[in-house]
């Protein structure tokens, strides 16, 4: 008996070593998932649009705001949604923008007199708000804006004073009620003045009490599950419907003022899948949208919501000083300005999409002059990506090629963002080592390219850009090594407590803690080696399309 003891004394201590190892490097790969994700679940991650704001999760909740002139009769015909290179703007994009924190976009609409600033911010609680600050550019400027909300999939939304006012008229606040069996919450979306803003009066005496441009206005219609990406449509063909039975009042459509023809009827409910919201100003205005799940202390409201913008403006400085330290003579004011405007705008382009894609697996790619026969797109999927975009007007969807090169800022700002991007590119790697080099997931995207593009095919493919994020990430990982005594003083250390992880703590963990790199490399290898197989397999073959690779 002693003898066994003496002999298997040591091997078990080792085995319950080991054990007690693999639990605890769990537990951390566990906690670090759940803290990455809330930290990464919301965000302006519908990037095709000027402003709109959706969790990185298909079937849910999905907005976007739209904005026309009140002053004259065709203006709402160019009404600003889908980003556009046609449309006459000045600029517009993120100032300062990280996923994890928030940011600040800039609009400079010409066409329509007005820039327009959004504010986004969010809590790992899964709470959100946003701000919209209109400023005129023309004297006595009438400006419409219509905000929309969208749920797919199981759940219910719907204006919680449908049981108290008869139409769809507000004056004051506005809040909607809902449930989302994806989200796995119920929540409130409160949409509200931050400022005293000056409504639009009538000019003549209304046609009808219902369209009223100086209240709040409140539609809610069905439509089906993948269609509230057209809310546009939706509301252009709503506002038509409406227009024509007006028509039929007056003999010339002019007689109808501006404002009260384009001032959308409530014609269905209140308990629809798609919300709108009309508020039509003259001169400057300020509203918030904020949506706050039930239970959660950390809410957004109408006290808290400017000291909270600052608050994410100022981390989003400080996180940019602490990772890009610029050296003479690219470290005065403008260059920093530039280097922020730069990295918001890259991070502001990630977008979150979902869909399937046309796939021909049959045509066969000449070698010479790389034409192919008329492609013929089969549906595969649905797949999902979490990506940012080469264009947002013109190419809002997931590039391989380009991905590997917006990646590399990416990675000195937020590492652990970085790999979770290369990730979900790497999930789209097929059973022969292929992948799609562009990445068209569902009607959304589809509507944005020329038919003749849409199909991918096996035998095209991309250079593996996204290789330079492993190459770059071993030489941050040397660099910080040489750090490691001072980085473990700074606000960028994990520090597990409580079972999570702040999202002020996220960026760095893969390399403050090889355990998640090393689980990472795990999940991600068996992808990458068929990737790797599918190439060096195109090159034995010496396709040029391929040889040419460095």
């Amino acid at each position: 008996m002693w003898f066994s003891i003496k002999f298997f004394g040591p091997i078990l201590s080792t085995a319950l070593l080991v054990v007690a190892s693999v639990l605890e490097n769990e537990g951390l790969v566990f906690e670090y998932n759940k803290a990455s994700n809330e930290s990464l679940l919301w965000g302006p991650y519908r990037s095709n649009l000027y402003v709109g704001v959706r969790p990185r999760i298909p079937h849910s909740l999905m907005t976007g705001l739209m904005w026309f002139n009140m002053d004259n009769y065709n203006s709402v015909q160019n009404m600003r949604h889908f980003c556009d290179q046609n449309d006459d703007m000045k600029g517009f994009g993120w100032t300062q923008y990280d996923p994890r924190i928030g940011g600040r976009q800039i609009i400079k609409d010409k066409e329509m007199h007005i820039k327009i600033i959004t504010d986004f911010v969010k809590t790992d609680s899964g709470n959100w708000a946003l701000k919209i600050k209109g400023i005129p550019t023309k004297k006595d400027l009438k400006t419409s804006l219509v905000f929309y909300a969208g749920l797919e999939g199981d759940g219910l939304l719907e204006y919680a004073g449908m049981r108290d006012l008869p139409t769809n008229l507000v004056s004051g606040n506005l809040k909607l009620l809902g449930y989302s069996t994806p989200l796995g919450s119920a929540f409130e979306m409160d949409i509200f003045d931050t400022k005293h803003n000056k409504y639009i009066r009538p000019s003549k005496p209304l046609v009808d009490p219902e369209l009223d441009p100086s209240l709040t206005h409140h539609m809610s219609l069905h439509v089906p599950d993948g269609n509230v990406w057209l809310a546009k449509d939706v509301f252009m063909t709503l506002l038509q419907e409406e227009i024509s039975e007006v028509q039929t009042q007056f003999e010339k459509i002019t007689d109808v003022p501006v404002e009260q023809l384009f001032s959308l009827k409530n014609t269905a409910d209140f308990t629809g899948n798609l919300h709108f919201i009309q508020k039509s100003f003259e001169g400057e205005f300020e509203f918030a949208i904020t949506f706050n799940v039930d239970g959660t202390s950390d809410q957004f409201n109408k006290e808290n919501l400017d000291e909270s913008i600052t608050s994410a403006l100022s981390k989003f400085d400080e996180k940019f000083s602490r990772n890009f330290q610029l050296k003479a003579p690219f470290n005065s004011d403008k260059f920093i300005k530039f280097g922020k405007e730069m990295l918001s705008q890259l991070m502001g382009g990630i977008g979150y999409f979902y869909g399937d894609q046309q796939v021909d697996r049959n045509a066969v790619v000449d070698d010479v002059d790389f034409t192919t026969s008329q492609l013929e797109g089969k549906s595969e999927g649905p797949y999902e990506l979490f990506t940012a975009v080469p264009s947002r007007p013109f190419f809002p969807r997931g590039f391989y090629w380009d991905e590997g090169f917006h990646l590399l800022p990416i990675l000195e700002h937020d590492v652990d963002l970085a790999l979770e991007i290369v990730k979900s590119w790497f999930s789209l790697i097929d059973d022969d080592g292929w992948i799609a080099r562009e990445q068209i997931l569902g009607d959304e995207a589809r509507s944005k390219v020329p038919k003749e593009f849409t199909v991918q095919n096996p035998n095209i493919a991309n250079p593996p850009t996204l290789m330079l994020v492993f190459t770059e990430l071993l030489d941050i990982a040397k660099k910080r090594h040489l750090l490691k005594s001072q980085t473990m003083q700074i606000d960028d250390q994990i520090v597990i407590g409580d079972d999570y992880f702040s999202s002020s703590e996220l960026g760095d963990a893969h390399l403050l803690h090889p355990e998640l790199l090393i689980d990472y490399a795990k999940e991600v290898y068996p992808k990458l080696k068929k990737h790797y197989e599918c190439l060096q397999m195109e090159r034995s073959f010496r396709n040029p399309l391929f040889t040419k690779w460095p």
